[in-house]
């Protein structure tokens, strides 16, 4: 009785250069764009969403000898979120006790969000007889911006109180209760995460390889820009 819409665009180009005999760099770059017209059993339950995604990409190759390869990488990866009430919602969001069904999407709607993450890394691979080597590591600097709060479209209650029915007292436009959020409600976070990885593929026969490897991560505690 309400068909949802998925309307999906991308687009991606890449360029692969070789400047020497041991010496290449790589460049991409990839967007993508979604927008849903969000499935409604009950008018304004689900919210219109926007999704929109960069990633740009460079990389630099460098074949030291025949059995050794470095490979440096800088990206930048965005990703942007827009949560909306569909038209036909209501202004606030209105709850009845769990009798029916609640009016509006939930309470923290609107969302309005960007994820952006810068990322360096640098890896090693050294063929020696049987071995293949690798050693590597590599930095993130994360960031999320937005405006996200609950009850910033304000929450109306109404439940079996004042000797009537919830939904008589509905019926009345006499809610139990109201709730809403006021001041600032953008949000900036920071944090960073370094990792650090080393390991082996080893050849034992033709039949079997063993696999040694070892990974150590930080993540830190995020950060807010406002204090």
């Amino acid at each position: 009785n309400s068909p949802q819409n998925i309307n999906d665009n991308s687009t991606a180009i890449r360029l692969d250069q070789q400047l020497s005999k041991r010496h290449s760099v790589n460049l991409r770059h990839a967007y993508t764009s979604q927008t849903v017209d969000a499935f409604e059993l009950v008018a304004g339950q689900n919210p219109d969403t926007t999704t929109r995604a960069h990633t740009a990409q460079l990389s630099w190759n460098f074949l030291k000898s025949a059995s050794t390869a470095i490979t440096t990488t800088a990206m930048f990866d965005r990703v942007g979120s827009l949560l909306v009430p569909e038209p036909n919602a209501v202004g606030p969001q209105v709850q009845f006790s769990n009798v029916i069904t609640t009016l509006g999407p939930g309470s923290n709607i609107p969302i309005d969000r960007a994820q952006n993450r810068f990322r360096y890394g640098t890896a090693m691979k050294q063929t020696r007889g049987r071995h293949n080597w690798y050693a590597g590591a590599d930095y993130s600097r994360r960031q999320l911006n937005g405006t996200e709060a609950s009850s910033t479209r304000g929450n109306l209650y109404f439940r079996a109180d004042f000797g009537r029915t919830v939904m008589e007292n509905f019926l009345l436009g006499i809610p139990s209760r109201f709730s809403g959020s006021v001041g600032s409600i953008h949000r900036g976070f920071r944090n960073h995460e370094v990792a650090a990885f080393a390991g082996d593929d080893f050849r034992v026969n033709s039949r079997l390889t063993l696999n040694f490897g070892l990974r150590y991560e930080i993540v830190t505690a995020p950060t807010e820009v406002n204090g």
